[in-house]
């Protein structure tokens, strides 16, 4: 019987982060295996670099087997995107009111949240994309456990990420989005770029 690192059924969700866990394997409807490893991120200007950056590294660490990453960004229409993939590292450095001065500093504080996969079936590797527009909020509401979901409410929403049900937040997000494209693509669905 194979392990479940090298069991080509096994689909192994490459983070440290128990909510992206979570999110994916309610989003997918299927039971992932997790492998939590830092993996460092190279600084590129796209995230599909990053992501198949990403992948590689996850792919000599994880071994044989079916492989998912990912990574996610949050770009000020007003700057043509930026900070985009950098967003963690202002976060990070500046925290949300960081991110939320900028964008109101700007005068239009719209936004658009990214997610791209990368999952690799052993044979070859497959992007998914999930883009949802909104804006970057000038205090932050509701839950501030996810990244920067309690500084972002979604284009035709009265409620941030933070605030949202998963479910709420499964109907609208950039992740949710990404992730029912794999899955129809794991189903042997037609997906739709």
């Amino acid at each position: 019987m194979a392990s479940p690192l090298t069991d080509p059924q096994t689909l192994t969700l490459v983070t440290s982060s128990a909510n992206k866990v979570a999110e994916a394997t309610r989003l997918l409807g299927i039971p992932l295996r997790q492998l939590a490893i830092d993996l460092t991120e190279t600084q590129a200007a796209t995230l599909e670099e990053i992501t198949c950056h990403k992948l590689a590294r996850a792919r000599a660490a994880h071994g044989p087997g079916r492989v998912i990453v990912e990574d996610v960004s949050l770009g000020l229409d007003e700057l043509g995107g930026f900070p985009g993939p950098y967003v963690r590292w202002l976060i990070e450095s500046a925290g949300g009111a960081g991110l939320a001065a900028i964008a109101r500093g700007l005068g239009d504080r719209a936004a658009h949240a990214r997610c791209c996969l990368a999952y690799w079936d052993g044979y070859g590797t497959r992007l998914f994309q999930g883009v949802t527009p909104g804006e970057v909020l000038v205090t932050p509401r509701g839950a501030q456990t996810f990244g920067w979901d309690a500084w972002f409410e979604p284009e035709g929403s009265p409620k941030s990420f933070g605030e949202m049900t998963p479910e709420e937040k499964d109907r609208v997000s950039h992740r949710a989005k990404a992730y029912r494209q794999l899955a129809a693509f794991l189903r042997g669905d037609a997906v739709l770029a």
